[in-house]
């Protein structure tokens, strides 16, 4: 009788051990299950920033495009405002030379004997 209650206190001993390793187990299992639902949550939560980060990408790049073809449009509009001021400038520069030559000729015109016809002096080589 001694040897079996001996006997069934290690098997006692043995089934205490076994029942904390399975709570052990159970406590695991527990932090296993609410840590691989806060990776759930996490991933999920992640998926959603990089969602919300895509769609913010996209605008900034419509945005981006919109102000390149703008600045090309102000690009456009400066090199055709320049040219204009260019040539305003050389028909300003080419009416003043135009000037400046037809006031010679009238001067040469008011000097030279044979362009400076009286009306009689006209008529007379019209009709000749």
């Amino acid at each position: 009788i001694g040897n079996l209650k001996e006997s069934l206190k290690k098997k006692d001993d043995e089934l205490d051990k076994l029942r904390k390793i399975g709570d052990r187990c159970d406590e695991l299992t527990k932090e296993s299950a609410n840590a691989a639902k806060e990776f759930k949550e996490t991933i999920k939560l992640l998926k959603e920033e990089s969602n919300r980060l895509a769609s913010e990408n996209e605008r900034l790049k419509n945005t981006l495009n919109t102000v390149e073809e703008r600045l090309a449009e102000l690009e456009m509009e400066r090199q055709i405002y320049e040219e204009q001021q260019k040539n305003s400038k050389e028909n300003v520069s080419k009416s003043q030379e135009d000037l400046s030559t037809s006031s010679n000729f009238e001067e040469k015109d008011k000097n030279d004997p044979t362009t400076s016809l009286t009306p009689e002096e006209a008529k007379k080589l019209l009709y000749c």
